[in-house]
């Protein structure tokens, strides 16, 4: 099965003049572009490719390592905005849509933010929000003291900085433990 917004392993199947199709176990065929096909690529060979949908809605696979994937948090910049959004470079030639009533705050160019990605339900397209609450659980009952965890830096508050814990979870770093500059989407 093709899944969208996620790093797929696929088999070269065939070739077109617009690039190699690629199949899952199922049958499934999608595109990969001449512009990522390599010599070194060769038919029945595994490739790990990101999918996702081009302008015209056609699924389209990429040789490119993008910020995020589906169900993840990562710090993006603004490329531009219009009358639908902002469009965010996240690393794949297609830029990350963010509707305005997915923005916390209206966004600028050169402006960076922590976005959520996830697959649009209706349009079944790939979309960001800045609007994280959403996405994250506050219960940190699932932590355990002692153990190790990844954090990514959200936003200043009077107590210290607002932190992401393993991508999941709220949590506050408390200023008096912070003890180097930082800013939101360290890790």
């Amino acid at each position: 099965m093709l899944h969208l917004g996620k790093f797929n392993t696929l088999e070269i199947e065939r070739e077109s003049p617009h690039g190699l199709y690629l199949t899952d176990e199922i049958g499934n065929e999608v595109l990969l572009p001449n512009k990522f096909v390599t010599e070194e690529m060769e038919f029945g060979e595994d490739i790990e490719v990101f999918l996702y949908k081009d302008s015209e809605g056609r699924n389209v696979a990429t040789t490119e390592q993008p910020k995020l994937q589906v169900g993840e948090i990562a710090l993006l910049e603004v490329f531009d905005v219009n009358e639908i959004g902002a469009f965010m470079e996240w690393g794949v030639e297609k830029h990350l849509l963010i509707p305005f009533r997915n923005q916390g705050r209206r966004l600028s160019p050169g402006d960076e933010t922590l976005v959520y990605m996830y697959l649009d339900e209706e349009t079944h397209r790939l979309v960001g929000t800045t609007k994280l609450m959403k996405y994250l659980d506050g219960d940190s009952s699932k932590l355990k003291i002692g153990a190790g965890v990844e954090l990514m830096m959200w936003h200043a508050t009077s107590l210290g900085y607002t932190a992401i814990i393993d991508g999941s979870m709220v949590g506050l770093v408390y200023q008096d433990d912070i003890y180097e500059e930082i800013w939101p989407g360290d890790i």
